[in-house]
């Protein structure tokens, strides 16, 4: 018996709803609405494989077709000096919507950033680690001995 297995990222479509309507709703301490924009979600693109051995804790058997679906979000980006880094996710090969939906994030953060300079970087072996660049390389304070 072969079955097709979807393994994905915990990405709830309701909870994500649900908080944009509450952020349209709150007020900052002076009692000001918060200007609360959307972020296109990048459709999932997920890479085939087929399980060759056993993995009871997810109750997967060998000759299993798996499909893994990696963290993707243009929401994930970094600021560098006069630069914002955005993610980017097409490539040769991949659907044209999904180039649509970069095109569309990147115009989005050059409409909020319209002082700095917004380079997309493609990132789609970054998707494997569970996060994007902020994840992987957000700054780290410098340790300063005790000695």
């Amino acid at each position: 018996l072969q079955r097709t297995i979807y393994l994905v990222p915990l990405i709830d479509i309701q909870s994500t709803q649900s908080n944009y309507n509450i952020l349209k709703k709150a007020k900052d301490h002076t009692g000001r609405s918060f200007n609360v924009i959307k972020v296109p979600h990048p459709d999932p693109d997920p890479e085939p494989w087929v399980a060759d051995k056993e993995k009871k804790e997810f109750g997967i058997l060998p000759g299993d077709s798996l499909y893994w679906l990696g963290a993707r979000s243009y929401m994930n980006f970094v600021f560098c000096n006069e630069l914002v880094l955005i993610p980017a996710y097409w490539e040769k090969g991949k659907p044209e919507a999904l180039r649509s939906e970069d095109d569309e994030a990147l115009q989005i953060f050059k409409q909020v950033f319209p002082n700095r300079k917004i380079i997309p970087i493609q990132l789609n072996e970054l998707k494997w680690e569970g996060g994007g660049m902020h994840c992987r390389y957000q700054s780290q304070p410098k340790l300063i001995s005790s000695n």
